[in-house]
């Protein structure tokens, strides 16, 4: 039935510009979506979120939590952007939703984060709280799994040789345009928001740099399967449009 309503929307939004706008401002950018992704059938479930790019809108990001525990995944991890602007009241907010995640949570800065000394201590307590941690272009194991992260389009650290699954988190999806020794499992990120606004044919309407030619979705790349989530919040226009938010449940 929500499919259903949610094709009625988007066939009334494409017929006019009026129904489009207040459509994509007030109804699909808080319409979150549970995608499922699948690269091994008998794998592990990881949750997979980004770009939250919180700007006040607790509800939105505590739906997204609910959808992370419902899930009963092994860990979770975030790509990038907690925040939209280096506004300490959402930052010390956000923070303390990511601290009430009751599973691993394991991040890598975007380029709207807050880089400086205090801040990364902050984001790492944070993350610390949660089991998990805050990469900085380094790899950490948990659970089977070596994940490495990365604070740039470079891949920092070549691979560990063993039969741990190797994940690469990466804000940037041009990331695996780079030559680099290692080839991962699987390679998830964030930061094009899908494109955000997207038309039907057309597809997105605009991208940010970092992205090349990986908008949303699963790829296959020289790195490994790359998957590009198209995140929770919005960046510049408050509005999404075809191209929901979204929370990733990631088999591998």
């Amino acid at each position: 039935m929500k499919n259903l309503n949610r094709r009625k929307f988007l066939f009334s939004a494409i017929s006019s510009p009026f129904v489009a706008g207040g459509y994509a401002c007030g109804i699909e950018r808080n319409w979150l979506r549970t995608k499922d992704v699948v690269v091994n059938r008998n794998g592990t479930r990881i949750a997979h979120f980004t770009d939250t790019h919180h700007q006040g809108n607790k509800r939105l990001f505590r739906k997204v939590i609910e959808r992370i525990h419902a899930a009963r995944c092994a860990f979770a991890v975030f790509t990038g952007d907690l925040i939209d602007s280096h506004d300490e009241r959402y930052l010390e907010e956000a923070l303390e939703l990511i601290s009430s995640i009751d599973i691993p949570v394991f991040g890598v800065p975007g380029n709207h984060d807050m880089m400086d000394v205090g801040s990364t201590r902050r984001y790492k307590e944070a993350f610390q709280s949660t089991g998990g941690d805050w990469i900085y272009d380094e790899a950490v194991n948990f659970a089977g799994f070596d994940l490495y992260g990365t604070t740039t389009q470079q891949v920092p650290v070549r691979r560990m040789r063993g039969q741990n699954k190797a994940l690469l988190l990466t804000h940037y999806p041009a990331t695996c345009d780079n030559e680099s020794e290692s080839v991962f499992d699987l390679i998830l990120a964030g930061h094009s928001h899908g494109g955000q606004i997207r038309m039907p044919v057309l597809g997105p309407l605009i991208l940010p740099y970092g992205v090349g030619a990986y908008d949303k979705g699963l790829f296959d790349t020289a790195l490994g399967k790359l998957h590009v989530s198209s995140g929770v919040g919005y960046f510049l226009i408050p509005a999404r449009f075809m191209c929901p938010p979204e929370l990733c449940v990631v088999t591998v």
